[in-house]
């Protein structure tokens, strides 16, 4: 059983706010009491719900009044294109796509999956087209980020993400050495420029495809990397390095690690889609079954409620780990 947000009581079944679908009471009473504090939250929830994606506004590129396009400046294409990859990226995320495409013994024929990850990818197509329409835009580092991230979501171009990403951080090392000779002040000129979100994001788009690419020790180095230079203020930049070190660690067998970085994500957003794959698969690992049962249960109730789309996902992956679980149950028992 889980708690009730307001009076922390253990309760079989949950009822959540029917506004913005984040927050969980034990009964009416309950979600009445606590309304006159959560309603400001509940009014921001919905608001950054309208958004297609959990990320910060794009940034504001450089003036600049020359375009190839005759119809829009660089500044309205880079953030036409913005808007497809957060539609694209939500859409990804609903598929728990890094779950199935790294974990195939859990993946079953699901053709509603295939067919959003098909609508991600021509979002992605049609970003990518926004950007490389107009030439101002390919010396630009945010619209070098956003490239970047179509390769990811894509999920077709893992090799030539990861050494966009390197190429990436190898350009901001140089320019940010020159900068430091300029300015004869090394470490400080240096670290505005390589440690910036838009390096930081860079390093965690280069990890996520080294993780598909199942290259996880340069997947681990590079989040190592950005999670040092990840400031207090960028909370979902840390809560998606970490998600994703759980998934590293995961993958290179230190279960405990990859349960206590991921808990800490939960703990940082609990209705991030994805959040519980990877604590639930490292604790069907070690056979910790109660851990995988409670996960499992936050998971339905938590994770993306707000989502139809990421409900089905949420049901689909569970159903597939309980069998697991059952399976190995008996295997156990048999021997």
């Amino acid at each position: 059983m889980l708690p009730c947000d307001n009076c922390q009581k253990p309760t079989e079944s949950l009822r959540a706010c029917s506004a913005c679908k984040t927050v969980f009471y034990c009964d009416p009473v309950c979600q009445k009491a606590d309304w006159s504090k959560h309603k400001p939250q509940c009014r921001q929830m919905k608001n950054r719900l309208v958004s297609f994606a959990d990320t910060d506004s794009s940034p504001i590129l450089p003036d600049q009044t020359h375009s190839n396009s005759p119809d829009q400046t660089p500044q309205q294409a880079y953030e036409s294109a913005v808007l497809l990859l957060q539609r694209a990226n939500r859409l990804f995320q609903s598929c728990g796509v890094d779950a199935f495409n790294l974990l195939p013994q859990f993946i079953d024929n699901n053709s509603n999956i295939e067919s959003r990850i098909a609508r991600a990818r021509d979002l992605c197509a049609a970003a990518r087209a926004q950007i490389t329409s107009v030439a101002f835009l390919s010396s630009q580092r945010p619209a070098r980020q956003a490239l970047l991230d179509a390769l990811i979501i894509e999920n077709e171009f893992m090799k030539d993400a990861l050494l966009t990403a390197k190429e990436f951080l190898a350009q901001d090392a140089a320019e940010a050495q020159a900068q430091a000779q300029q300015t004869k002040n090394s470490p400080a000129a240096a670290e505005a420029v390589t440690t910036d979100e838009i390096s930081v994001v860079v390093r965690v788009a280069g990890a996520t495809a080294a993780l598909r690419l199942s290259e996880f020790d340069e997947a681990h180095a590079l989040l190592v990397a950005a999670f040092q230079a990840v400031n207090e203020t960028q909370a979902t930049l840390s809560r998606t390095i970490l998600s994703l070190l759980c998934a590293v660690e995961y993958h290179r067998k230190n279960y405990l690690l990859a349960i206590d970085f991921g808990e800490s994500a939960i703990t940082m957003n609990r209705q991030y889609p994805g959040c519980y794959d990877y604590v639930i698969l490292a604790h069907l690992e070690l056979e910790n079954w109660d851990k995988v049962d409670e996960y499992v249960e936050r998971a339905q109730v938590y994770e993306a409620r707000w989502d139809p789309e990421g409900v089905a996902r949420v049901s689909f992956f569970t159903a597939q780990v309980a069998a697991v679980m059952k399976q190995r149950k008996n295997d156990g028992a048999s021997l």
